[in-house]
């Protein structure tokens, strides 16, 4: 990485530590909000997404597991659900999600909030293909590939996540 690139991911990191410090995260009573369910045609997990009106939101989920009974919890509104699966097994984690992240951007997030162990995106096919490239996660190299609610992006940088999309990475598929 050159120096422009640590000076940015540095301020990204500052950026995300102060909202976790100073924006906080705030839940406030409504009685009926607007529900959406996202349904994963893969697997058997289930998202109930309930949304309410406010200046911070707040966001109520179920995931139905066969194995167990759904559980409910209160998250901030910005977060996105990541599956990642590589040779030392398959780990499911929420990432917050900041304003403008594409792919690449949340992966340093996850990085940053620990979910990860190691990430090396590289920027030389930035020119040819128009987006930054997932070298290396968790000390697995070259073989990633991602999915955003089954479908699959053109490259990490050209796809911004949504509050609450299901981002799955495969090391070697």
């Amino acid at each position: 990485m050159n120096k422009k690139q640590v000076t940015i991911l540095g301020l990204v990191g500052a950026a995300a530590l102060a909202y976790a410090f100073f924006g906080g995260y705030q839940p406030f009573a409504q009685t009926s909000p607007p529900q959406e369910t996202v349904q994963n045609a893969s697997s058997s997990q289930h998202f109930v997404i309930k949304r309410s009106v406010g200046i911070q939101g707040s966001t109520t989920k179920s995931i139905n597991h066969p194995s167990n009974s759904p559980s409910t919890s209160t998250v901030p509104y910005s977060i996105v659900y990541v599956q990642l699966s590589d040779p030392d097994g398959v780990s499911n984690f929420e990432v917050n999600l900041n304003p403008g992240d594409d792919l690449c951007a949340n992966l340093v997030e996850a990085k940053a909030e620990g979910k990860i162990r190691s990430l090396l995106i590289d920027d030389s096919y930035l020119a040819t293909f128009g987006s930054r490239y997932v070298r290396e996660i968790n000390g697995y190299s070259n073989n990633w590939t991602v999915k955003v609610n089954e479908t699959r992006p053109e490259g990490c940088s050209l796809y911004k996540p949504k509050a609450g999309d299901y981002i799955e990475w495969k090391f070697g598929q």
